[in-house]
């Protein structure tokens, strides 16, 4: 995998982000040492604060919670998301 190839996961993955204080949208792309992707996005959450998470988090406790806990590289793009 190639660095453009993983910042383009990541690019794509902002696009899920949920960020309706900010407006600011982040995607993280987490290659593990077994070859797999895991991506995350950014979650605000201002009535439950202790549910927000960024985007590196969300893709390092999904890694783990697939059994991988070695990572190679992540890449991570964020950007003011678009009005929908």
């Amino acid at each position: 995998m190639t660095q453009d190839e993983l910042m383009s996961i990541a690019k794509n993955a902002a696009k899920n982000g949920y960020a309706p204080q900010t407006g600011y949208v982040v995607g993280a792309a987490l290659l593990a040492k077994s070859g797999t992707v895991y991506i995350g996005v950014n979650v605000e959450d201002n009535k439950i604060p202790a549910l927000s998470v960024c985007a590196e988090r969300n893709a390092i406790q999904t890694a783990i919670s697939h059994g991988d806990k070695e990572f190679v590289a992540i890449a991570i793009a964020g950007r003011r998301k678009e009005n929908d």
